[in-house]
């Protein structure tokens, strides 16, 4: 399945996203979100929205510091269910994190000078891939397109969302 979204120009803009599927139809929304005025320097929290605005997944950037970070990242009906991302990078020109789903450890891995991220399960296979790209005349905002396989035990809102954080602290690492 293909998933599609194009991030707003501004980076502290709170404006839902909408993240569209293969049809072309508005699957869920993603957005940031920020605590209160004083915290909009944080914007590295985000949260994934469903089509009748109900928070479906919220992830909250933990660490102050930009060394190792890492997210809290909340999911379900009534956000009950928790994941923990981490960064575990040794160099920044291959950042490299680490999550745990269901008793399982998957990481998530970008390679210099290639637009494509991976994640991987304990097996190391790919389970799904995030790229973006400048088409048409928006040369500005890319378009971020994630592919995921046939077998997927994660959902994908929560999987927008870890790599939707992800990307946005590789940058700044």
């Amino acid at each position: 399945m293909n998933y599609t979204f194009r991030v707003p120009l501004l980076v502290y803009s709170t404006k839902v996203t909408p993240v569209t599927n293969h049809i072309g139809e508005t699957v869920f929304g993603l957005a940031r979100w920020h605590k209160s005025y004083f915290s909009l320097t944080k914007r590295y929290n985000f949260k994934v929205i469903d089509t009748n605005n109900r928070t479906i997944v919220s992830a909250e950037m933990r660490d102050k510091h930009f060394k190792n970070p890492s997210w809290d990242i909340t999911y379900g009906e009534s956000l009950e269910n928790r994941i923990e991302m981490w960064c575990k990078t040794k160099s920044p020109t291959h950042p490299r994190y680490y999550f745990y789903f269901s008793g399982f450890n998957y990481k998530i891995i970008k390679n210099t000078g290639d637009k494509k991220t991976f994640i991987y399960n304990q097996d190391d296979k790919e389970i799904a891939q995030y790229t973006y790209s400048y088409k048409g005349l928006n040369f500005i905002t890319p378009l971020y397109e994630m592919t995921t396989t046939n077998k997927l035990d994660i959902p994908v809102e929560v999987l927008i969302c870890l790599l939707r954080c992800y990307d946005t602290s590789s940058r700044s690492i």
